[in-house]
């Protein structure tokens, strides 16, 4: 019997270590506060954290890269598109889709009614000529190229683009630069453009034959080429898009500067655009060719 009470006392004495070593059933007030400490703590730390991340979020909210863009930078407008800007007479931003940007003939507001828009910027400046309706690059940011009139005759490469500036219609050369004018042509997008400046007369067939074709053609239509001159330039030239510029407008009323219904007259391949510019892509070409007239800027 007593034998037997001492086994029994034994396997209780066993599970109450075994209980023991398990933590079940077992409870130490050191353990205990070392628990809520350890909780206490970790609850502080992730209050930190909280607090960090939430100012870090209003940093970056206050931060330059997270501000929207001026208006004034032509945004692309999607993979192989690009954009044309008119600013007014013979001032156009073409923009690539990569940001690629060529800024033509940017006039005086002195000259012409129009205004810039804010924080106008380009890579490339192209200057037909040096009168101020299309030397005024001093509202231009961004460092850009500068191709000027006869300095900028030739072939030249800027930012990855050959530029071809073709001496175009120039008229006898006075001495003072006035009478030159250079064409331009160059590529964005695979899309080939061609700003034909200010010329004084027909261009001569070997002037036509260096600057070669486009697709896009800025043309002046209200100076001293008639309707009956351009069309068959534009078609020597295969131009898709003919794109008029430096007419009469109600922002434009120097004298010498001629309307555009002349040229309009009696077409039936006129879009007239319902903002001061368009996007396209070269699947986006038309199959026939067409006059887009952009909306006055």
């Amino acid at each position: 019997m007593v034998t037997h009470r001492r086994c029994v006392g034994r396997d209780i004495i066993r599970r109450e270590r075994q209980k023991s070593n398990s933590g079940i059933g077992c409870f130490s007030p050191v353990a205990f506060r070392i628990g809520v400490g350890n909780l206490a703590f970790s609850m502080r730390i992730l209050t930190r954290l909280v607090l960090v991340v939430a100012v870090l979020g209003t940093l970056a909210s206050c931060m330059p890269w997270r501000r929207s863009k001026p208006a004034a930078e032509a945004i692309p407008a999607g993979p192989g598109r690009l954009v044309v800007s008119w600013l007014g007479h013979g001032c156009f931003l073409v923009t690539s889709s990569i940001g690629i940007s060529v800024l033509t003939d940017p006039f005086s507001p002195k000259a012409v009614g129009y205004s810039y828009p804010r924080a106008l910027r380009a890579d490339v400046v192209l200057t037909s000529n040096e009168s101020e309706l299309a030397n005024y690059v001093e509202p231009v940011g961004g460092n850009p190229l500068l191709l000027r009139s006869r300095l900028a005759a030739g072939v030249t490469r800027a930012n990855g683009i050959l530029f071809r500036g073709v001496p175009f219609g120039s008229a006898e050369d006075a001495g003072d630069g006035s009478g030159v004018n250079v064409a331009f042509a160059w590529t964005l997008d695979g899309i080939r453009f061609a700003h034909l400046g200010s010329p004084k007369r027909v261009p001569f067939p070997e002037e036509l034959a260096q600057l070669g074709g486009a697709d896009i053609v800025f043309v002046p239509v209200g100076g001293a080429l008639s309707r009956e001159q351009i069309d068959p330039l534009l078609d020597r030239m295969g131009a898709r898009i003919a794109v008029p510029m430096a007419y009469r407008t109600p922002k434009a009323t120097r004298p010498g500067i001629g309307s555009i219904d002349p040229f309009l007259a009696g077409r039936t391949n006129v879009t007239r655009l319902a903002e001061p510019g368009f996007s396209l892509s070269p699947g986006g070409l038309p199959e026939t060719p067409a006059i887009f007239v952009p909306a006055l800027p």
